[in-house]
C-alpha cells in the first residue's frame, strides 16, 4: 500500500512538471532514433546509434523506488538548472535501469546537442554520458507501468530471448514514453543489449 501511495505521488509530481513545461515548450516530443533490424511475434531487435544522456543514480534497487526524486533532478537540469540557464527540450523515452548497485534514470538529450555544446548541470548528481552504438531487443507493453508490471515485462523478454537463444549483455532497461497525465495509448518498452550480428541471420 505504501508503494502505491508513493507511485501516485510520483505521478502527480511528474504531471506538474510535464504540464508546466510542455505547454511552454510545445507538445511535439523528439524521440530517440533507432532502426528495426529483426521483427519477431512478440519482440524486435533494434540498432541504436550513440546518444547523449543526462542521468541520476540512486541506491534504490527497483525501477520505480526513487523515480520521483531522480525525475525532479533531471527535470531541473533541462528546465534551466545548467551552466547556460538554458531550456532543453524534453525527449522520449525516459530510461530506467536497475542493478545490484542501485537504479539509474536517463533523459535522452536532443540530437542537436553534442558533448561539447551541451550545457553543464548545476546539480552534481546529474551526470552526462554518451552511449555506445549497439543492438537491443525490445518488448512493448501498454498501460500504466508500476514496479510489478515492469518486472513482469523484464521476465517476459528474458524468456523470449532464451527461447531464441539470443544472449543478453548488461542490465535490462524500462523505457517510458508518455507524460503521466496521458491516459490513453500509453507506450512502454523493456529493452536489453544483445549479442546480435545481422550478417549471421
Amino acid at each position: 500500500m505504501k508503494m502505491t501511495y508513493l507511485f501516485v505521488f510520483a505521478l502527480l509530481v511528474f504531471s506538474g512538471l510535464y504540464a508546466k513545461n510542455y505547454l511552454k515548450m510545445g507538445t511535439k516530443t523528439e524521440e530517440q532514433p533507432y532502426k528495426v533490424v529483426l521483427k519477431k511475434d512478440k519482440f524486435e531487435i533494434r540498432y541504436y546509434p550513440a546518444a547523449i544522456f543526462a542521468q541520476v543514480k540512486s541506491p534504490a534497487k527497483g525501477y520505480r523506488n526513487e523515480s520521483g526524486n531522480q525525475f525532479r533532478k533531471l527535470a531541473g537540469f533541462i528546465f534551466g538548472g545548467n551552466s547556460e540557464s538554458k531550456q532543453i527540450a524534453m525527449t522520449a523515452p525516459v530510461h530506467m535501469e536497475k542493478s545490484e548497485e542501485g537504479s539509474v534514470m536517463h533523459f535522452v538529450m536532443p540530437e542537436s546537442f553534442t558533448m561539447e555544446n551541451l550545457p553543464k548541470p548545476l546539480d552534481p548528481n546529474v551526470k552526462i554520458s554518451k552511449s555506445v552504438p549497439g543492438y537491443y531487443a525490445a518488448y512493448a507493453f501498454g498501460g500504466f507501468a508500476g514496479e510489478e508490471k515492469i518486472l513482469n515485462a523484464e521476465a517476459e523478454l528474458k524468456a523470449l530471448l532464451q527461447k531464441e537463444k539470443i544472449a543478453t549483455k548488461g542490465n535490462f532497461k524500462y523505457l517510458g514514453y508518455n507524460a503521466p497525465y496521458e491516459v490513453l495509448n500509453r507506450r512502454n518498452e523493456m529493452i536489453v543489449a544483445v549479442d546480435y550480428s545481422p550478417e549471421s541471420k
